[in-house]
């Protein structure tokens, strides 16, 4: 999920580029982005209790594939605002929640390394995938590396269904599904 951040950072300044807009509208989508990143996290504690824990980490996720796929159609300035919007918002809850769950699952006395191995997966993905996928861009452009990262993004929601239920609010059966 960070590195699809790291991604989109990178890469939506060339499709803005690739598609002729102004700087300006391409400082929107970025700000947009970030911005409503930081105001996801104002509903976390609502959203969590409202729908769970795992279906908000598999709904977030799977919310930010699509919008982040939504770079790849060749959409109106205006439009790619609006998903930089949506993508900003859902991804930004992402990284607390899969923060808050580690230490949450994580057997007593285990937290700090728990913790440790999340930041260490983290950091090779945002080496890892990025580079990658640049190699990809060769060949796609940046609308091919939004897309693969798209992907990824949905790879990662699917495995986000065999993530426990919350041992600490005591999970329905429903929320478990």
């Amino acid at each position: 999920m960070l590195a699809s951040v790291d991604i989109f950072i990178a890469y939506a300044p060339l499709i803005g580029h690739d598609r002729g807009f102004p700087a300006l509208v391409i400082s929107l989508m970025l700000i947009a982005r970030s911005g409503f990143s930081m105001f996801s996290r104002l509903f976390l504690g609502a959203l969590s209790r409202m729908l769970g824990r795992r279906r908000l980490l598999v709904g977030s996720i799977l919310l930010s594939a699509v919008m982040l796929a939504g770079f790849v159609l060749d959409l109106p300035p205006w439009a790619l605002i609006a998903f930089a919007c949506g993508y900003g918002f859902v991804i930004g809850i992402c990284q607390p929640i899969t923060m808050s769950w580690i230490s949450l699952i994580a057997p007593p006395g285990t937290r700090g390394l728990a913790m440790s191995m999340r930041l260490a997966a983290n950091r090779l993905g945002q080496t890892v995938l990025p580079a990658s996928l640049g190699i990809l861009a060769a060949a796609t452009g940046a609308a091919g590396v939004l897309a693969a990262s798209s992907v990824m993004l949905l790879v990662a929601a699917w495995s986000g269904t065999g993530v426990p239920r919350d041992p600490v609010a005591g999970a329905t059966a429903e929320e478990d599904a």
